[in-house]
């Protein structure tokens, strides 16, 4: 082994912390490249010329899109992963990035796990939606961090293939995948009495939060099931036995044609 190819080896090798991130490895570059060179022989220029190429070298490693640490963590633009005790533990950079970037970190890890973020309302962002696969006596779990980040947690040795659905945030265009109750607390609707009462009644008070409405009449089945059927324009005097959350600013009206003695919500 040369003397370049002494110091590549060094350089491929080192574990200084400081080189964890971008800047470290933007530091490492800088220094190399700013100190003086002298004049001397070719094989002394040989070899700073062979120093500056190792370390564009490790540089670009430790920028590259992926990073896998000490076989415990992993990072790429839209998530980090981190082994804390005897879980995985995966908090989302960017919630809207290519499912296919949540994939690449959890397989660096060794979980064959495909998460989807989907957009839901207020109440449920970081709520499982749907979840399945893997084996007996391993845990999956989600929620949010202080700051607002999604969080999930996959037990460490998980087995099979995993599926997870769990809610993000939504932009002001995409409908909401599942539906919740608009008039809990942190809904658009939170408090707001709707049960039993008109259109014409409840109509002025939705607006007034800054809130659009959509109709759905509700089809009563003889075993006391319903289906929904979207109605353009309800009558003033529909009843309304609820809303659900369905947009940003926008919730769906819950209604009947007909005066019920209950409502078709309560089983």
């Amino acid at each position: 082994m040369n003397a370049v190819d002494k110091q590549v080896s060094r350089l491929a090798r080192t574990q200084d912390p400081r080189l964890a991130d971008g800047a470290g490895a933007r530091a490492l570059l800088d220094v190399i490249t700013s100190e003086p060179v002298e004049r001397r022989s070719p094989l002394r220029r040989r070899l700073v010329v062979g120093l500056v190429a190792a370390a564009a070298a490790v540089a670009a490693l430790l920028l590259a899109p992926g990073l896998l640490r000490d076989g415990t963590s992993y990072a790429n633009a839209a998530v980090e992963v981190h082994r804390e005790g005897d879980n995985w533990v995966a908090r989302i950079k960017d919630p809207f990035a290519d499912h296919a970037l949540y994939a690449d970190a959890f397989q660096a890890v060794g979980v064959d796990l495909t998460l989807e973020l989907v957009p839901v309302s207020p109440t449920a962002v970081g709520r499982v939606v749907t979840m399945g696969g893997g084996d007996e006596g391993h845990s999956l779990g989600s929620g949010t961090e202080p700051d607002g980040r999604l969080r999930l947690e996959v037990s460490v040795g998980i087995k099979g293939k995993v599926f997870m659905r769990v809610g993000r945030p939504a932009r002001p265009d995409e409908r909401y995948y599942s539906a919740t109750d608009a008039t809990i607390a942190g809904e658009s609707l939170a408090g707001l009495k709707l049960e039993g009462r008109s259109v014409a009644e409840v109509l002025p008070e939705i607006t007034a939060r800054g809130v659009k409405a959509v109709y759905y009449r509700m089809m009563i089945s003889k075993d006391g099931g319903y289906s929904l059927e979207p109605v353009a324009s309800p009558g003033q005097d529909w009843t309304v036995w609820g809303a659900e959350s369905d947009q940003v600013d926008r919730v769906r009206l819950l209604l009947t044609r007909e005066k019920l003695t209950k409502s078709p919500l309560r089983e």
